[in-house]
């Protein structure tokens, strides 16, 4: 009877640990995703990438203490919860002159994607 117990609080333990790792993983990727976008639209790329490279660490760091949720009857899933809606807010708060200048290195961006399709369209025509 002993082991059974133990091998179901095992078991147990796996699950829970599997649910934690189950919600800590769509925070640090849509982080990343949001990092990766701020470092693209950003015109001082260097710091930027930095600042957002320290709130990731920081995002990441929140995501995987959960220690109080597990600790009081178990993981709770729904308690996590993101905290990048400042990480959005410099998106849609920039003055036009920034906008306009994002624009361009978009636009650079895009262009080699551009050019090869209309090179692939070619190829197809002939």
């Amino acid at each position: 009877m002993y082991t059974t117990r133990s091998c179901q609080k095992t078991d147990l333990n796996k699950e829970k640990e599997n649910q934690k790792e189950e919600a800590i993983r769509p925070g640090v990727k849509l982080s990343l995703f949001v990092a990766e976008a701020m470092f693209l639209l950003s015109d001082n790329l260097r710091s930027i990438f930095e600042y957002y490279n320290q709130e990731l660490k920081k995002l990441e760091e929140k995501l995987r203490s959960a220690k109080e949720f597990s600790e009081a009857n178990g993981f709770v899933r729904e308690e996590i919860k993101s905290n990048i809606l400042h990480l959005w807010k410099s998106l849609f708060e920039a003055t036009p002159e920034v906008r306009n200048s994002n624009k361009t290195i978009v636009l650079e961006l895009f262009s080699p994607i551009d050019n090869e399709v209309c090179c692939r369209l070619a190829s197809l025509l002939i």
